[in-house]
């Protein structure tokens, strides 16, 4: 019996010959065509499988760079609006503060306060030994007609779990030349979801010149 045949397969062919020599049964030619059509389905699906990763990972790494981009840009807008606002706290002498609380009074030595450089050139200061990131280093300097009202505001805005009294109060403080000026100070509080205070963040304003003018007029309207 004499069995020559051969298929083929797009892309690929594969020839079958079987010599009359060899008797083959029709179960053998069978197999080896089904052998053969399965190796060419698992390297079609290879082929299929690798390319769609190859497209999935070019897909991904056009998000990743679209994704960098965006926060390039950002970065740039972030930075530009910090050199716009630290521009508008140069020109209106304004000074940033920071405090963590640690407790419900305002006044415990734990909780940790932070005076810029900015705030400390507001009163005369270069250096934070000078001038160091303590309560006292601020309280101590009030003028004593403030000093009471001022620490109450400050208090009772810190314990107000509503959340609703402000601080937002003028007083006067002693400055490194032992001259007092005024200053206006705010100030808004972080909570927890009862109420707590957890960190408040103000800012100080030279406000000297506008309080003298304003001295001035009324002294001469009177």
């Amino acid at each position: 019996m004499e069995i020559k045949s051969s298929f083929y397969i797009p892309m690929i062919t594969l020839p079958i010959i079987i010599s009359d020599t060899i008797p083959v049964s029709s179960t053998l030619y069978y197999g080896a065509l089904i052998t053969f059509g399965a190796l060419f389905i698992c390297a079609l699906l290879a082929i299929i499988i690798s390319t769609i990763r190859k497209r999935r990972s070019k897909g991904m790494m056009e998000k990743i760079r679209d994704h960098e981009q965006e926060l390039f840009r950002t970065n740039e807008k972030n930075e530009l609006q910090l050199v716009m606002l630290n521009t508008v706290i140069k020109a209106t002498k304004i000074a940033l503060w920071d405090m963590e609380i640690k407790s419900d009074d305002p006044i415990d030595p734990q909780n940790k306060l932070i005076w810029t450089n900015d705030f400390r050139k507001l009163l005369g200061f270069t250096h934070e030994y000078e001038f160091p990131n303590v309560l006292e280093s601020w309280s101590n300097r009030l003028h004593p007609d403030d000093k009471g009202r001022t620490l109450n505001a400050f208090k009772n805005h810190i314990q107000d779990i509503t959340g609703r009294i402000p601080f937002d109060i003028e007083y006067r403080l002693l400055k490194k030349n032992n001259e007092y000026s005024y200053y206006r100070a705010t100030g808004e509080t972080l909570r927890d979801s009862d109420g707590k205070a957890l960190r408040v963040a103000g800012a100080l304003m030279d406000i000297t010149e506008a309080r003298e003018r304003e001295i001035s007029f009324f002294a001469r309207m009177s």
